[in-house]
Order: C-alpha cells, then sequence, then structure tokens
C-alpha cells in the first residue's frame, strides 16, 4: 500500500512514493513503471519531496530525515535524533537549507519535563554541511492534544515561514542567521544611511545589528 503523500519531480514525469515497509519507489510516468526502488533503513518516511532542481529527494518521518540522489545510492539517515520527533520539513528555495518542525519526544525513557521541552521548534539545516544552524522554539502544546502541522512553507523572500496548523496558521520571521543575505543588504543600506548621514554614532547602528540578530557583521 503505498503512502498518502507523493512527489512529482519538478522538471521530469516521475514521482516518488513509499508504502508501509519503508520502501521508496521512482515511477515514470511515462513508460507507466516503476524504474527504481529502495528501502530507507530506519524510521518509517510519510513525507517525500524534491529538491527544486530535482537533483536530490528527501524523505521524513518519525525521528529519521533522509536525503537520497536519483540513483536510490544513500538510504540511510542523514539525520537522526532519539530524543525528538520530525514532523514536517520544508526546503528553501535554492535548496541550501532545510527547514525541520520537531518537538522532543516524551516516550523515551531520558526525557525530562521541562517549559523549553513542550515547544515545538524549528530546526534549520545546511543541507552541505548537515549541520543545524538555528533552532528557534515556535508554539507550545503540552496541553492541546489535537495539535497538527498540515505543512511548512517559506515567504517569496525567505524571510518569513509559515506553519500551517489544524484551523489556523502562524507566521514566525526567519532568523538572520539562517538567510545571511538579507542581513548583509540590510547592513549595507544602514551603512549607506550612516556615511550620508554622520551624526548617526557607531554604537547606534551597532545597537540596531544586534536589535535585528546580526552581531556576526
Amino acid at each position: 500500500m503505498l503512502c498518502s503523500n507523493i512527489a512529482f519531480h519538478p522538471t521530469h514525469n516521475i514521482i516518488c512514493a513509499g508504502n508501509r515497509e519503508n520502501q521508496i519507489f521512482l515511477y515514470s510516468l511515462n513508460s507507466k513503471e516503476v524504474f527504481k526502488t529502495g528501502k530507507l533503513k530506519n524510521s518509517l518516511a510519510g513525507k517525500y519531496q524534491y529538491s527544486h532542481d530535482g537533483s536530490f529527494i528527501i524523505a521524513s518521518g518519525g525521528r529519521d530525515i533522509y536525503i537520497t540522489d536519483l540513483q536510490l545510492t544513500n538510504l540511510s539517515s542523514c539525520f537522526n535524533s532519539h530524543k525528538k520527533l520530525f514532523y514536517k520539513t520544508i526546503l528553501n528555495a535554492n535548496s541550501s537549507i532545510l527547514a525541520i518542525l520537531s518537538k522532543m519526544d516524551p516516550s523515551q525513557p531520558s526525557y525530562v519535563y521541562t517549559e523549553d521541552n513542550t515547544f515545538y521548534t524549528i530546526d534549520y539545516y545546511d543541507i552541505v554541511t548537515k549541520k543545524c544552524i538555528y533552532s528557534a522554539k515556535v508554539i507550545r502544546n503540552d496541553l492541546d492534544k489535537r495539535f497538527y502541522c498540515e505543512d511548512l512553507s517559506f515567504s517569496p523572500d525567505e524571510t518569513e515561514l509559515m506553519i500551517v496548523l489544524n484551523g489556523k496558521c502562524i507566521i514566525v520571521p526567519v532568523p538572520f542567521e539562517v538567510n545571511k543575505k538579507h542581513a548583509i543588504f540590510i547592513y549595507w543600506i544602514l551603512k549607506n544611511y550612516q556615511s550620508n548621514n554622520p551624526e548617526i554614532p557607531n554604537d547606534v547602528a551597532q545597537y540596531i545589528l544586534n536589535y535585528i540578530n546580526a552581531p556576526w557583521i
């Protein structure tokens, strides 16, 4: 039985899908045949997504997120957590950043109840280095058992992330650490304005940079 979530290749007539045995299939819409199969090695994947150029596939579910090429050569998890559950994932426009909605798993023996552990978080990962760039608490949910995230979506300029819930949407800012090109642009505007208005002290300019969370400039 195929999972309800499938992914269409952005430029070719190819579908990626999976089943309850954690098998992954690449299906040609032209030949109406499966031309590549594989088996993911850990948690059952419930969502599949192609990168925006179609060069790789992300499969996610449970405690594992897989990143594999179109030959399905690497079916081990790239992101694995024994403490967190991964709920939703989304790639940014150039597929360099992966945003993951996650939450600490209270069923684990090592789980300790704290206020921080009741929050869902958005973790931003660099696809190349596989390292977390930034984690941000987004919504607390220790009481509402009806919580369900339908989807995630970046805004066109990638400065905001929409979290689609059952019954409402919330929009959170994308941290400057994640999308530094916007911080560099703001820095350029600020320094250009300061050069034309020398009465603005350097410590005021630095305060503004710290306020917008760009202390690394």
